[in-house]
């Protein structure tokens, strides 16, 4: 009996590890027109490894604090790239949640105008 056991347990780990091999990562989404590859990089760089290529990807319009698409994901995570904005460090880049992207521009506008988040 244990050694049926153990044999099923070998078959059934074996196939979930070459199932898992066989399985290919969806290709990321195209740029819209006008993005740059390089802008799109950057910004994916704080992404995790297993959701980059489908987090979609922002760049924020300072003058309001509006935002453009640059690659339309299929996950609900969104990257941008922060770096040099009013109120921002020199390098900065940040993912969040899409749903999180009000608050994100209520942020991003406190700290251009030199405001503290938590005062």
């Amino acid at each position: 009996m244990r050694r049926n056991v153990s044999v099923v347990l070998s078959v059934l780990a074996l196939s979930a590890a070459l199932s898992a091999q066989g399985r290919q990562a969806a290709p990321p989404p195209p740029l819209e027109p006008g993005a740059s590859q390089a802008d799109v990089d950057k910004a994916l760089l704080a992404a995790p490894a297993n959701l980059k290529n489908q987090a979609t990807v922002i760049k924020w319009n300072p003058a309001d604090w509006s935002y453009a698409t640059l690659r339309k994901g299929t996950s609900q995570l969104v990257c941008f790239d922060k770096s040099g904005l009013p109120g921002q460090m020199p390098f900065s880049v940040e993912c969040t949640q899409l749903g999180n992207m009000d608050r994100v521009k209520q942020n991003m506008t406190i700290e251009a105008q030199g405001g503290d988040l938590f005062g």
